[in-house]
């Protein structure tokens, strides 16, 4: 079983361990969005209607029928902060799940990444008729991305290999019947494999 949580690397009396120990219990471990607003030009001050308006459809929404967003978020509403409160150019919003809730898969997807696919979802619906453009990072974004680059590389990856294979094993053998054997014996394998390879990709 692999450590991967920054604490395991330090010795438990460093400040950095009691620090990450003591918070801990003052709230639960989230997974952040980084929603970030902008306009070339800088922002108007309509603009901070349309950010609003995003925030209350992201939090009222669903991610799934009988899944409410507002059941997975750490806090009930976004957090709005402005760059610059006097002449803001951006704002970022800030939108955290619950890591024990993020965990629990709905069906076969991941709440992770119905939430990341919400946020773009809302802001492409919202802040994008206004002028505006979001861009969503963060973990996250990170892994809602992570996931859509993997999806459905699995097929296309196997039939890649398989053609390389298949045209090394036919240099070799010098016959078209023993690399066929060969590769029929072993896509069980190669599926296997790549089934494996996209449940550890899984948060």
């Amino acid at each position: 079983v692999q450590e991967n949580e920054n604490a395991s690397f330090l010795p438990g009396e460093a400040e950095s361990t009691r620090a990450a120990a003591e918070a801990a219990d003052l709230s639960p471990a989230t997974i952040p969005y980084f929603v970030v607003v902008s306009r070339d030009g800088g922002l108007r001050p309509s603009d901070r209607t349309a950010v609003q308006r995003f925030a209350s459809e992201v939090a009222a929404g669903e991610l799934a029928p009988g899944h409410p967003l507002s059941d997975y978020l750490a806090q009930p509403q976004p957090v709005v902060v402005p760059n610059d409160p006097q002449r803001p150019e951006a704002v970022l919003a800030i939108i955290s799940l619950r890591a024990d809730r993020a965990e629990q898969m709905i069906g076969e997807d991941s709440p992770i990444t119905l939430a990341g696919d919400r946020l773009r979802g809302v802001s492409e619906r919202v802040l994008e008729p206004a002028g505006l453009t979001a861009y969503v990072t963060g973990p996250g974004g990170f892994i809602t991305d992570l996931e859509s680059a993997f999806a459905g590389i699995d097929g296309l990856l196997l039939l890649v290999a398989l053609g390389v294979v298949f045209v090394i094993l036919l240099l070799v053998y010098r016959s078209p019947l023993l690399p066929i054997a060969v590769l029929v014996s072993s896509v069980p394998i190669s599926i296997n494999t790549a089934q494996q390879l996209e449940l550890l990709l899984k948060p």
